[in-house]
């Protein structure tokens, strides 16, 4: 067998991307918990609301005199920073509560700051609103290339624990990898962002969670993560393409879970004929364990002892290539 073909024993292809689905998966994960998400819509509008008050971001009068004026605009550049990391904070926020959905965890309001990775958080939020920021002053239209093709930066983040740089590297190839079908998703939701503020603003206390729910969804959908609810989900473990510290399948590289070995890409399926292994960093549970290569289906860790075409039926295997080794 030739890397990058599917191997007979691997889970079989998720299910196909496509904008009704996620809409409507949006749609209905939200209205199965739609308390919740609109508590957090608000908790989320009133914390900026509060800091807008506080540093005086909305008031525009500039009639002041020179002292005064000068402490003002030093107050509102702060306030401003103190927005835009409290704004990277929520969404990342928004972003896990969506993972909690798409793993089949009805969030509560603790569920949705169940992150430990600040820093990165906003590192990446800085990144992509700075590149984002060049891009609409170059024209308008480089920004929002920039701005679709980091969309699942925060996703990477949370999901994966990358750090920022990582994250939109990631978020670039995954979305360049259905970049037509993702466009469509992306101006559909926006549209239904834009019903949402028309009606008063009370639509977006539906609409931000369904189109984040969607969005999550698409991601889980394009990089082989779990969908839960989905008619045809990929099973956990479900080999993965966009970067990671454990190999992917085929011999590509791979996301690989978190240490622990939970959840999508977390370690299982030894490569085949000493191919790399799939799965999470440092081993655990799963299928075979990471690294463990060689044909082989006679002992643990598929490439352990023999398949039938393996190289001796009932012996060890070749060793692979994966974090920890034939095991």
């Amino acid at each position: 067998m030739t890397y990058g073909q599917q191997q007979p024993g691997y889970p079989p292809a998720g299910p196909t991307l496509s904008v009704g689905d996620a809409i409507g998966y949006g749609w209905t994960k939200f209205k199965d918990n739609a308390l919740v998400w609109i508590g957090m819509v608000i908790v989320a509008f009133l914390i900026q609301a509060v800091i807008s008050f506080l540093f005086g971001l909305g008031n525009t009068d500039t009639d002041y005199d020179g002292g005064v004026s000068f402490g003002f605009g030093v107050w509102r550049i702060i306030g401003t920073i103190v927005s835009s990391v409290i704004g990277y904070l929520i969404s990342a926020a928004f972003v896990r509560g969506s993972l909690h959905e798409t793993d089949g965890n009805k969030p509560k309001f603790g569920s949705f700051f169940q992150f430990t990775n600040v820093a990165a958080v906003i590192v990446a939020g800085l990144l992509v609103g700075l590149a984002t920021g060049i891009g609409l002053v170059l024209c308008i239209v480089p920004g929002l290339v920039v701005a679709f093709f980091t969309w699942w930066t925060m996703q990477f983040v949370i999901d994966r624990d990358q750090d920022g740089v990582t994250a939109i590297k990631s978020s670039f190839a995954a979305i360049s990898s259905n970049a037509g079908t993702l466009l469509l998703l992306a101006l559909a939701l926006f549209g239904i962002n834009i019903v949402g503020a028309l009606l008063c603003g009370l639509g977006l206390l539906v609409t931000i969670p369904l189109t984040i729910i969607a969005s999550t969804y698409a991601y889980r959908v394009v990089t082989g993560g779990p969908v839960a609810g989905a008619a045809t989900a990929p099973e956990p473990g479900y080999p993965q393409q966009y970067g990671g510290p454990a190999g992917g399948f085929g011999g590509q590289p791979g996301y690989g879970g978190p240490a622990t070995g939970q959840g999508y890409g977390g370690p299982g399926y030894g490569g085949p004929e000493g191919g790399p292994g799939y799965g999470g960093p440092a081993g655990g549970p799963g299928y075979g364990g990471p690294g463990a290569g060689g044909p082989g289906t006679g002992g643990p860790d598929y490439g352990g002892t023999g398949y039938p075409d393996g190289p001796d039926p009932g012996k060890p295997g070749d060793q692979g290539w994966g974090p920890e080794g034939n095991r």
